[in-house]
């Protein structure tokens, strides 16, 4: 991932939405402004949107707030529609000549008492003339590129956050806010909608989703304790299978993409990009050509026109792009300690979780124990405590975890005396004792008062 734009500026100017039509064409969506790239995004024409040069039913927009930029979509270099709210009513602009004027093409808040959101995410499936919006309540669609929208889906206050689309008739339209978390899909292009199945038996919410094709498709959820289940669907969600086991690997993933069944790209905290090759189980950090970070803001927005270029943006107008599928992955080390049947056998296995290919090496307190995929070892009865740690290698690059297991060790049984010899002895004589658990003795009395020395030559 290469830095190619960062607004030394404004630092609040943050990405939310990258539309580029071809290889190096098309408008990103700032907090402030729409820009225009003709070179993959390194430089930006300005396209201001104010009062003066937005139009509504022939005349200039005259509202007391102005247009809150949420996003934009690109055709080409003269159509573009940009979305967002006037004071948190809903609004849609559309301009033919490049972001240089616009028009009003949809104006209109569900309750009229509430200021909920604006429009939050706009798809055209196929870059057509079809096309779907999402605001707080509502769904929206339009059939001619955004010039008359009208309403297909209603749910009060479910917050929809964005859309995701196989083509113009199967689309879903998303909340990931915590409290209204909820997923609708139509396979009849908006006529009718309802619930997508989501894993059995899992008591977390949806942070992003992605399908393929019909079939094909990934959904990530989130737990209380933040653990991300990422899982995959091939029957078009009616049965979900589980990709990463989360507690070697709970990945961060918010918005994701995959470009085939394998091969995905998704965002993460501190502006990482991460890419998967094995249909989800196994995310690894891409390499950046920087270490670009400003306070807890991350990148907003993943494009993928390809396997091999795509754009991520977001915080501080912080814009990066890739030509290569992102360069080799950061190796990332990944492992689980079994402790199953431990007090019976002493045997420790170690589950290896990360990508396979690479070379390995095993750690335990600090000693190298060895360097096959997965390994075991036998525990110290007498240890409460093991390090356990595992280096991986792509030849380039290295990461190693190191995760510590604690045990219960068993008190020592008390000794005990059978005899001494001789019976009767004066200070300073040396007195032979014998009985059982000797080792680990502490003392030894006589009458209360301690032994000048003592030394313990056996158990016995």
């Amino acid at each position: 991932m290469r830095q190619v734009y960062l607004d030394n500026i404004t630092p609040g100017n943050q990405i939310n939405k990258i539309s580029f039509y071809n290889n190096t064409s098309g408008f990103v969506a700032f907090r402030d402004w729409i820009g225009f790239s003709s070179d993959s995004g390194r430089t930006f024409t300005q396209k201001n949107i104010t009062n003066g040069n937005t139009n509504l039913n022939g005349f200039n927009v005259n509202f007391l707030f102005g247009f809150g930029i949420n996003g934009v979509k690109a055709f080409d270099q003269n159509n573009i529609i940009a979305y967002g709210d006037y004071g948190f009513v809903p609004a849609i602009l559309k301009s033919t000549d490049g972001g240089n004027t616009f028009t009003v093409r949809y104006h209109s808040q569900f309750n009229s008492l509430e200021l909920r959101t604006g429009i939050t995410d706009i798809i055209f499936p196929q870059n057509n003339g079809i096309g779907y919006a999402v605001d707080a309540d509502r769904v929206l669609k339009t059939t001619n590129q955004g010039l008359n929208w009208s309403v297909v889906k209603i749910d009060p206050a479910r917050y929809f956050t964005n859309l995701e689309a196989v083509d113009n008739n199967v689309v879903f339209a998303i909340s990931t806010k915590f409290e209204t978390n909820k997923v609708y899909r139509t396979v009849n292009a908006g006529i009718s909608w309802q619930d997508l199945p989501l894993p059995v038996g899992v008591a977390a919410k949806v942070r992003s989703l992605f399908f393929l094709d019909f079939s094909t498709g990934w959904i990530n959820m989130y737990d209380n304790d933040n653990h991300d289940f990422v899982y995959k669907t091939t029957d078009a969600g009616l049965n979900w299978v589980l990709q990463n086991n989360v507690y070697a690997h709970s990945v961060s993933l918010g918005k994701f993409k995959f470009t085939d069944a394998n091969v995905g790209f998704g965002l993460s905290f501190q502006n990482k990009v991460l890419k998967t090759l094995n249909g989800g189980g196994i995310w690894e950090a891409l390499p950046r050509d920087n270490n670009f970070t400003y306070l807890e803001y991350s990148h907003n927005d993943l494009q993928c026109n390809t396997s091999n270029q795509l754009w991520a943006g977001g915080g501080h107008g912080f814009l990066e792009i890739s030509n290569n599928g992102g360069g080799t992955p950061i190796p990332q080390a990944y492992f689980l300690i079994d402790t199953v049947g431990v007090s019976a056998t002493n045997n420790v296995n170690l589950t290896n979780y990360s990508r396979t290919g690479y070379t390995y090496k095993w750690y335990k307190n600090n000693t190298y124990i060895g360097n096959t995929f997965n390994a075991n070892y036998i525990h110290n009865v007498n240890s409460y405590l093991d390090s356990i740690k595992l280096v991986v290698f792509n030849g380039v690059r290295s990461d190693s975890t190191t995760k510590y297991q604690y045990f219960n060790v068993p008190a020592p049984p008390l000794p005990t005396i059978t005899s001494f010899n001789p019976l009767i002895g004066n200070t300073g004589n040396t007195i032979n004792i014998y009985g059982t658990n000797f080792i680990g003795v502490s003392a030894v009395k006589f009458g209360g008062v301690n032994a000048t020395s003592f030394t313990v030559i056996s158990p016995t």
